[in-house]
C-alpha cells in the first residue's frame, strides 16, 4: 500500500453559470466552499486541503476554514475545462517529489457527502492502489440509476413521446440489469494518474453511494432538494442527542 499521505483538491471556480456563484452561495447560513471543505476534514484523512480557484472570494473563505488556496491560471477557469486538467495543474509538484500521492478530487457542490463515507472510500482506494496494475487507476464515487436507464423517454416539440431503446418496451423494469453514473461528488487518483490526458472514466473503478443522499448541484431546484436534506440530517442529529440526555440527568 501507499505510504503517502492523501491530499483533497478542491476545485471551485467563480463562474458557475446555472448557478451564479453558487461556490460561495451561503446553504443554510455556511457558504458551500466551507461546507465542502469541513467534510474533507471531518473525514480525518488528509494531509492537506487545497482549494483551487480563480476568485479571491473564495480564496478568502478557503483560508479562513483551514484550507490552503491554490490560484487556478484563467485559461483553466472557462466554462469548458474538464475536471482533469484543473487538478493536474494543481498538483504538478507531487508528480516529481512522489507520483504515488494520493490525491482526492472532492467537488465544492458535495455537500452532502457523509463524511464517513469518503473515509471509506479512502480504505477502498488505498487496498485498490496496493495492486501495481491500478497505478493508473481512479476510483470515483457512483450512484445508481433510480429508474432503469433503459426505459428512457424522449419528449418531442410536440409532445410526442418516443422510447430511446424501443426493444425494451416490454422487458420489466426488474429484469434490467442496474446501471450507474458518475455521482459527482469525489474521484480518488494518485498524482501520476492525474497527470496522464486519458480521460477519467476510461481507467476508473466505481465506488458505490446512495442515490438518497446525493444531491448534485446544478439547479435551483437541486439547491432546495440539498438544503432539505442537510435540515433533516440535523434535525436527526439534534433528536439523537436529545435521547441521550436522560431524565434526572442534568442538574
Amino acid at each position: 500500500m501507499t505510504t503517502a499521505q492523501p491530499i483533497a483538491v478542491i476545485a471551485a471556480r467563480a463562474g458557475s453559470k446555472r448557478i451564479p456563484g453558487k461556490n460561495s452561495r451561503p446553504m443554510l447560513g455556511i457558504p458551500l466552499i466551507t461546507r465542502a471543505i469541513r467534510i474533507c476534514q471531518e473525514s480525518g484523512i488528509f494531509e492537506s486541503i487545497l482549494v483551487s480557484t480563480d476568485s479571491d472570494q473564495i480564496a478568502e473563505l478557503a483560508r479562513v476554514s483551514g484550507a490552503q488556496v491554490h490560484n487556478r491560471p484563467n485559461s483553466l477557469a472557462d466554462d469548458h475545462t474538464p475536471l482533469l486538467p484543473v487538478i493536474a495543474e494543481a498538483t504538478v509538484g507531487y508528480v516529481d517529489t512522489d507520483p504515488t500521492t494520493p490525491i482526492c478530487c472532492f467537488y465544492a457542490t458535495a455537500v452532502t457527502v457523509n463524511p464517513g463515507e469518503l473515509a471509506k472510500s479512502w480504505q477502498v482506494f488505498e487496498e485498490m492502489v496496493a495492486n501495481p496494475t491500478s497505478a493508473n487507476s481512479f476510483l470515483t464515487a457512483v450512484v445508481r440509476y433510480p429508474h432503469p436507464i433503459q426505459r428512457a423517454l424522449e419528449i418531442k416539440a410536440n409532445g410526442e413521446l418516443t422510447m430511446l431503446s424501443p426493444e425494451y418496451a416490454s422487458t420489466r423494469t426488474q429484469d434490467l440489469p442496474e446501471r450507474w453514473h458518475d455521482a459527482g461528488t469525489f474521484i480518488w487518483g494518485s498524482a501520476l494518474a492525474w497527470s496522464q490526458s486519458e480521460p477519467v472514466l476510461t481507467r476508473a473503478h466505481g465506488f458505490p453511494l446512495s442515490h438518497s443522499e446525493i444531491v448534485d448541484l446544478d439547479t435551483e431546484e437541486d439547491w432546495v432538494r440539498a438544503e432539505t436534506l442537510l435540515t433533516v440530517r440535523e434535525n436527526r442529529s439534534v433528536a439523537a442527542t436529545d435521547s441521550l440526555i436522560q431524565p434526572g440527568a442534568l442538574t
